[in-house]
């Protein structure tokens, strides 16, 4: 659980954790008479050190609301979703263990409690296997090489599990969302493109 601390010049300090996905929800379908009742709410719950949700400013338990509630990428706008998911990308493609973790956790369905109570020689027991499974070693980068460098290992093993390319070289469909300018209604809008 992310845990988070702001400062104000004013000396006031608040430490606090996310909402989690199903207080988010709850705090969604919740009648509240106005918005400040909701961000009173999320202080409410979310608060761990810091002044009383009843003696907190108007101004700290706004900002706190609207973080966790608009700003939050369980609100579905597309900002705090590409926001989060580019951050968590960066984290685990620049960490080989945590991407390990990640495969063998979902190759060999083992819950992530498990593999953190395992030595070296079984993570990387597993690993293996789970990269056999895959079809793709998870190669480690190496911090030396230089650009144009393939010193790889060749790894012989596995089944390919990637759908091939057609005879052109190309996909003959784009993966990638095309966002359209502007959303339609409170959500964002994507389309396809072909």
């Amino acid at each position: 659980m992310s845990k988070w601390e702001a400062i104000w010049s004013s000396g006031i300090r608040i430490v606090w954790r996310s909402l989690l996905w199903k207080e988010f929800q709850d705090l969604q379908v919740r009648p509240f008479m106005c918005p400040m009742d909701r961000y009173l709410e999320v202080y409410r719950i979310c608060v761990l050190e810091g002044p009383h949700p009843e003696q907190a400013s108007f101004g700290t338990v706004t900002w706190l609301g609207t973080r966790e509630m608009e700003q939050s990428p369980f609100s579905g706008r597309y900002e705090p979703i590409a926001h989060a998911l580019a951050d968590k990308r960066a984290k685990i493609a620049g960490n080989y263990l945590f991407a390990g973790a990640g495969l063998i956790a979902a190759a060999l369905h083992v819950p992530f409690d498990a593999i953190a109570g395992w030595d070296a020689d079984e993570f990387f027991d597993h690993l293996a296997q789970a990269e056999f499974i895959a079809g793709k070693p998870l190669e480690p980068t190496n911090p030396n090489a230089k650009p144009g460098d393939n010193n790889r290992p060749r790894v012989k093993g596995g089944k390919r599990l990637v759908r091939p390319e057609p005879p052109g070289g190309r996909p003959s469909w784009n993966p990638e969302p095309v966002r359209k300018e502007g959303p339609t209604t409170e959500q964002e809008t994507f389309t396809w493109t072909k």
